[in-house]
């Protein structure tokens, strides 16, 4: 099931080091549009994305009523990316207030994403596109494995 796919997203999707167009290692807002929509996620790069190798990608989704800051810091996750190596990426759900009270569309809950028909499956496809992009394979980029695919 697509919104199952939400709840623990871990993504083998690979991400070289920073090449010129790369993220530095820190904490990065990115913002796009998706499904009309403008949308964001936090991506905290870590200092092993200088070595130049690929790096794995994983989700971690905030609650109802929460956002990615807050996500960001109640996971702790970032002193894990730092150690393992690992781009932590940290979205943000929708709802009336662009900022905080967000939500994902789970189907039967919740709220505003439900309501408004939010995409968040596809935001999140939207989201590791893009995350892919800022790597290109034309700046030393990157490449999704073969065998590589979203937990259940």
């Amino acid at each position: 099931m697509r919104q199952g796919a939400l709840l623990a997203l871990v993504v083998a999707l690979l991400v070289p080091a920073p090449a010129a167009a790369g993220l530095e290692p820190g904490n990065h807002r990115v913002s796009l549009q998706h499904d009309g929509r403008p949308r964001a996620y936090i991506v905290h790069v870590p200092p092993a994305a200088r070595d130049g190798q690929p790096l794995p990608v994983v989700l971690s989704f905030h609650g109802g009523g929460g956002n990615a800051e807050n996500q960001q810091k109640y996971s702790r996750m970032d002193p894990v990316a730092d150690v393992e190596g690992f781009l932590a990426v940290y979205p943000d759900g929708t709802g009336r207030m662009s900022d905080r009270l967000l939500t994902w569309n789970a189907g039967t809950c919740c709220a505003y994403s439900v309501v408004n028909h939010v995409d968040d499956v596809g935001f999140t496809l939207a989201l590791l596109s893009d995350l892919e992009a800022r790597h290109s394979p034309s700046s030393g980029g990157a490449c999704t494995p073969p065998g590589s695919r979203m937990a259940p």
